[in-house]
């Protein structure tokens, strides 16, 4: 049967095009079929081959509402309510996810959220070809509009950073959620991109699949409802999980666990090598972005050593999908003590291969989340801050605005006498103090508290009084902990990042 006019399923009602680039559009006809194509006023025949059709649009200037009509013989698709604006592709795994409906301020911000220049889309959270035909997706995979009913469906981060660059942009901002909760970074690259430095990984995901082929498992995963993604909010535990719980009822949930489901045999298909990146980046790499926020790495703390090739490799892919050097922004992984079974003891590593990409390649940055952590919860319930960094930073990188959004951080540590004195960058007027710490500073190993450090202007001065072995060589490691609290803080209100300084 001949295909009749369709589109792809992300151009919908209450869409968001990228405003001053070209725009793309595709979908399938009737074979040889005449296709136009038509958006705020300008038409174009779309290129045909076979059943497949591509229109290609030129650059708009910001609308708040439009519409996109296309045509084929006596087909026609009307689309509505098309605004014209930024669209930021928000990534990552569960705290990028982490739907408002958890957020400790959603039920002040419900009453706030009325916005019909924010809209929303869920890329549909799928690892198989067929994965939504098996199971009920239509909560997803369409564009929500911001407002009472729709805002617990948003990505929190993602939220906060809509809300402020659209009341400082006055555009209409569109967010593509492509995320998945407890996902590692080789999922959402081609295979042939996570053998370059994650091999480890895919060695073990083999391995995990015995003697069976992908295609096997693939069969038993359509049988399994834990595979159902098509309503986030379904799953009773995971919603109690994302509401929190203490550290003694997580142990309770954990004993409960059978064995052979904390053991379980065969692998995590939605871990699989390339599967995220083929199943949901690969849907929409044809649309024109702003640019990425990215929210991701506690899963990849298993081979944490393996993270900053990962990182940066995933990076170089997206460009490539999209065919353009996309800005980059990354959230630094939140403090954390330990989580169902999850510890942060090698998040330092992560978050180091996160600053040190975000230094060595063009167009990535990194925000700080030194003051949102939980010790017990590897969720951070506060997004606010996190979706207002991701704005302030693409104010400053992107837009080129005049703020400051980077995080102070040290870059070098001096001794005078009984004093080192460590000085940072990012400072703005000053630094200064916020609330206590809580093992933020290590000299030589020794926990230093507030009665041992002071600010000065851009600089942080450590007493050395009370050292006991004052050696030539002294270390300073700045939130180096798995979990901790950071209360230095520039004229931003931004909190220092980890970083380590030796003094001779």
């Amino acid at each position: 049967m001949e295909s009749k006019l369709q589109v792809n399923q992300i151009f919908s009602n209450n869409m968001i095009l990228q405003r001053d680039k070209q725009i793309t559009v595709w979908g399938y006809c009737k074979k040889d079929a005449k296709v136009q194509v038509k958006i705020n006023c300008v038409n174009v025949y779309a290129a045909v081959e076979g059943t497949s059709w591509s229109a290609v649009l030129p650059p708009m200037k910001a609308v708040e509402s439009t519409s996109m009509v296309k045509v084929s013989e006596d087909e026609k698709i009307n689309i509505e309510n098309v605004g014209i604006g930024d669209v930021w592709l928000a990534g990552g795994q569960s705290n990028m996810e982490f739907y408002m409906r958890y957020d400790a301020d959603y039920k002040t911000e419900v009453d706030l959220c009325e916005n019909s220049n924010i809209r929303f889309y869920d890329v549909p959270e799928i690892c198989y070809v067929g994965q939504n035909e098996d199971f009920d997706y239509s909560r997803m995979g369409y564009w929500r509009e911001c407002n009472r009913e729709n805002l617990e469906y948003y990505s929190a981060a993602a939220y906060y950073f809509a809300k402020n660059l659209q009341a400082d942009l006055s555009v209409p901002i569109g967010i593509i959620g492509c995320n998945r909760g407890d996902s590692v970074s080789i999922a959402w690259m081609p295979e042939k991109t996570a053998l370059i430095h994650g091999k480890i990984w895919i060695d073990e995901f083999r391995q995990k699949c015995g003697d069976q082929s992908v295609e096997t498992w693939i069969d038993l995963c359509r049988k399994n409802p834990m595979m159902d993604r098509g309503n986030p909010f379904a799953d009773v535990i995971s919603d109690e999980l994302l509401y929190g719980i203490s550290y003694e009822k997580q142990e309770e949930i954990m004993a409960e666990i059978p064995e052979e489901m904390e053991n379980h045999a065969g692998p995590d298909m939605k871990n699989r090598p390339g599967a995220l990146y083929e199943c949901m980046l690969e849907t929409i790499k044809n649309i024109k972005i702003k640019g990425v926020i990215w929210y991701q790495g506690e899963s990849d703390v298993i081979h944490a050593e393996t993270y900053k090739g990962l990182i940066a490799d995933l990076i170089d892919c997206w460009r490539e999908s999209f065919g353009e050097d996309i800005p980059f922004i990354m959230a630094q992984l939140a403090p954390l003590g330990q989580w169902m079974g999850c510890l942060g003891t090698d998040f330092p590593i992560i978050r180091d291969a996160q600053r040190t990409v975000s230094l060595e390649k063009e167009q990535v940055y990194m925000i700080s989340t030194s003051d949102v952590g939980l010790r017990y919860d590897i969720h951070p319930k506060k997004k606010k801050l996190v979706g207002e960094r991701f704005a302030l930073c693409a104010r400053e990188h992107t837009y080129g605005e005049k703020v400051l959004s980077d995080a102070p951080v040290g870059v070098r540590a001096e001794r005078v006498d009984d004093i080192i004195i460590i000085h940072f960058d990012n400072t703005g007027t000053g630094l200064h103090f916020r609330e206590e710490s809580e093992n933020m500073l290590y000299v030589n190993n020794v926990l230093y508290d507030q009665e041992n450090f002071t600010i000065e202007n851009n600089r942080l001065l450590v007493s050395l009084k009370n050292m006991e072995n004052k050696s030539k060589k002294i270390r300073i490691e700045f939130a180096q902990s798995d979990y901790y609290k950071v209360n230095v803080y520039n004229s931003a209100d931004i909190p220092a990042i980890p970083f380590v300084c030796n003094v001779e």
